[in-house]
């Protein structure tokens, strides 16, 4: 579960990331240069009769001293606008590096010694959800397919995480407004065949569809 309480404006910043792939890299590379959290209505000139629709794209990154990591994704309300209750479709994915040190068996000394591990990681997922508000307060739910990948060298099999994983993603998500400069938020993530708690925010840019 992720809490988080904010001032407006501020960016919400979480992410996990892949295994090596020139197209995966240069898809996240042309989507992170491109985007930066930003939605849109999608009928500004369309018929007035016609109903509203709305998307909203996100992207960011997350560096520290083992670990980096890119993100993005994109969240599209089809019959609604982006702050209606309505049908949400939601993809995101990402991919990042990281390394560690872990003490494993070597039988050539014989005895334990400490080995250092290089990885790299990449999700995607694709959801479908809904949007339902309750005054200040926005609920949203999501459930769909995501697929992780930790591609790590030498391989340890010891890791908790290790090759590719496909399995089912849910995701519940409440924001509440808490005056004009501010909101709070919980993220719950669950999933089945992969683990949900390592990606996020909102998982997702969900911040700016609170309204």
């Amino acid at each position: 579960m992720w809490l988080c309480v904010m001032s407006s404006g501020w960016g919400v910043v979480r992410i996990v990331g892949g295994r090596r792939g020139s197209a995966w890299r240069a898809w996240v590379a042309a989507v992170t240069i491109a985007t930066a959290t930003t939605s849109a209505a999608t009928t500004a000139f369309a018929d007035p009769d016609t109903p509203p629709s709305g998307w909203q794209v996100w992207a960011g990154a997350d560096i520290s001293k083992n670990v980096w990591l890119v993100y993005s994704g994109v969240t599209i309300a089809p019959w609604s606008g982006m702050h209606d209750d309505g049908w949400r479709f939601r993809t995101a994915g990402g991919y990042g590096e990281y390394e560690y040190d872990s003490t494993v068996w070597d039988a050539a000394i014989p005895g334990t010694r400490r080995q250092k591990f290089d990885a790299r990681t990449y999700y995607a997922d694709v959801l479908i959800g809904y949007l339902k508000r309750f005054g200040e307060l926005t609920a949203k739910g999501f459930v769909g397919a995501s697929i992780i990948s930790h591609d790590i060298e030498p391989l340890d099999e010891q890791a908790l995480a290790f090759g590719e994983e496909v399995g089912v993603k849910g995701v519940i998500e409440l924001w509440l407004n808490i005056g004009a400069r501010g909101w709070g938020s919980a993220i719950i993530p669950f999933g089945y065949g992969t683990n949900p708690s390592i990606r996020g925010p909102a998982d997702d840019g969900g911040a700016n569809e609170l309204g």
